[in-house]
């Protein structure tokens, strides 16, 4: 469908581009090939997990956006908390929390300061520095 040759599309709709993610399924399907599961909880239905950037899509190169290196398998809500820099991993793989959150949603996400199950290879640690330097600017810290 043309865009252009739309007519009225009336006062709760709007006409918009938009820009997509070339590779992100492919990205997927190379995650799911090495370890088809969230990597904080372990879920592993892959219809709930999301190639999540750890060094953010808009601040990458295209060789970084494609980068397995630079993602991991998270499902939906440990993917929204590290997206939005509610957690974030130094490089022994241990959880640095951010405090705005009340503990008692971190536990319903089962989310703890001892989660300490996440592995990391040296080209995983070069993006997660990028990742732990916003986590510090986005949390005062």
């Amino acid at each position: 469908m043309d865009i252009n040759s739309l007519k009225d599309l009336g006062t709760t709709e709007k006409e918009q581009l938009v820009k997509s993610r070339i590779g992100q399924g492919k990205l997927k399907e190379l995650l799911i090939k090495k370890d088809c599961k969230c990597k904080i909880c372990g879920l592993n239905d892959e219809r709930f997990l999301i190639a999540s950037h750890i060094q953010r899509w808009a601040e990458s190169n295209d060789n970084e956006r494609r980068d397995t290196n630079n993602a991991f398998l998270l499902c939906s809500d440990h993917d929204w908390l590290f997206d939005k820099f509610y957690i974030s991993f130094d490089d022994a793989g241990n959880i640095s929390l951010n405090d705005s959150l009340d503990k008692v949603i971190y536990e319903n996400l089962k989310i703890s300061k001892d989660l300490n199950n996440i592995s990391l290879n040296s080209e995983n640690k070069k993006y997660m520095k990028w990742h732990r330097k916003e986590f510090y600017k986005k949390n005062n810290i």
